[in-house]
């Protein structure tokens, strides 16, 4: 799944992009020609990277969930500008994760490859610690030794 294009990546493009290839540029993203003209006009008096970010975000309100890193790619080759593709920050819109364990069900946001490690290991130790008790009990079970106060998730 492509990423969806973040404020800062906006931010970037609007300050990086050249004045005169930003129409040409709004237009790889989406946006027709009256758009263009209006967001230039309506913004005109602050400043050319006023105007370029907001026909950015005006091209991200038109595409909403369509407007993505990868279109962004496409439209920067589109302009010959190749070399802001290098440069361009890459954030990872965070990305809810449904995290199932021993304590209950949570939704927990992703916002880097860290953070889906970090629950990836939470969710294993949780395993693995209820992994152990199981085999505590079935060890009580067999040997005749079981204590009557054990949770029944775990008999």
């Amino acid at each position: 799944m492509d990423n969806i294009v973040t404020e800062e990546q906006l931010d970037f493009l609007a300050e990086h992009v050249r004045h005169e290839t930003a129409p040409r540029f709004l237009r790889k993203l989406g946006l027709d020609d009256v758009a263009i003209d209006q967001v230039f006009l309506d913004y005109k008096e602050y400043g050319s990277y006023e105007q370029r970010y907001q026909g950015l975000r005006k091209c991200k309100e038109k595409t909403g969930r369509a407007f993505t890193f990868g279109r962004l790619v496409k439209a920067l080759h589109a302009i010959e500008r190749v070399d802001l593709i290098e440069a361009l920050p890459f954030g990872m819109t965070p990305q809810p994760v449904i995290v199932i364990s021993p304590s209950g069900v949570s939704l927990t946001p992703v916002h880097s490859e860290d953070d889906a490690r970090s629950i990836q290991s939470k969710i294993q130790e949780s395993l693995e610690k209820i992994e152990k008790e199981k085999r505590g009990v079935r060890a009580k079970k067999s040997h005749g030794i079981l204590d009557q106060t054990q949770p029944k998730s775990l008999k």
